[in-house]
């Protein structure tokens, strides 16, 4: 999720995970509507975002897209 409760986003845990797993995909998840947050967390390489709500199949298909790459 791009918004977490504390000191860190989501864009700050993928980038402590991939120092770890470098390359690994990562897709965030976000609740909120504000264009303003979803431009910030501007997606990379590797990196998608969903919007919620969705449906397991919209999930699904971006899980795929990803690790398809």
């Amino acid at each position: 999720d791009l918004m977490l409760p504390g000191d860190m986003t989501g864009v700050d845990v993928a980038a402590a995970v991939r120092s770890l797993r470098p390359g690994l995909p990562v897709l965030f998840m976000s609740g909120y509507a504000e264009e303003s947050l979803l431009e910030a967390a501007r997606p990379g390489p590797g990196e998608d975002i969903l919007r919620k709500p969705f449906d397991l199949v919209t999930l699904a298909r971006k899980l795929r897209a990803l690790f398809a790459d």
